[in-house]
């Protein structure tokens, strides 16, 4: 009994000390979509926060030979940068958003391994409500892929 009481104690004191978080983990597949933007997920963080995105069995075909895998992405997009890029889109609508000064490049297809696969954790310095995109900016070009992304806020 006072062995139960002793490890009852020490979890009791480690989870009032260790610091509160939250945690989401999303897995998403793509197949053969075409499309300019996908939106895949959206997501409040806090000052810290981290996000990892894990890309694999990707596979991009494309009616144009061969397909520039820099215009094909995923970035991070805080909600207060949205106006900024539609204004930029409107300026120029064959603008790639993957070069857009508001969005946060994680990765582009150009940054696969030769496994055709992507795994990184991004700490996110800034809090705000955010959107993970995927974006194809190659126009002929079809995706397929398994994406998973965790999002962690270790203030609580």
């Amino acid at each position: 009994m006072r062995i139960f009481e002793t490890v009852t104690g020490v979890l009791l004191l480690f989870f009032l000390l260790t610091a509160p978080s939250t945690a989401d983990i999303k897995s998403i597949k793509i197949q053969s979509d075409d499309r300019p933007m996908i939106l895949l997920q959206k997501f409040g963080l806090t000052h810290r926060a981290y996000i990892t995105v894990a890309a694999s069995s990707v596979s991009v075909t494309s009616t144009l030979s061969p397909p520039d895998l820099s215009r094909q992405g995923v970035f991070l997009l805080s909600e207060e940068s949205m106006p900024e890029v539609l204004l930029e889109f409107q300026q120029n609508p064959d603008f790639c958003i993957l070069r857009s000064k508001f969005a946060l490049l994680l990765f582009t297809f150009r940054d696969l391994s030769p496994k055709w696969s992507f795994n990184r954790s991004f700490p996110v310095m800034y809090p705000s409500e955010y959107s993970l995109f995927f974006a194809n900016c190659d126009a002929g070009s079809r995706v397929t892929m398994d994406f998973c992304t965790e999002l962690l806020n270790t203030d609580g």
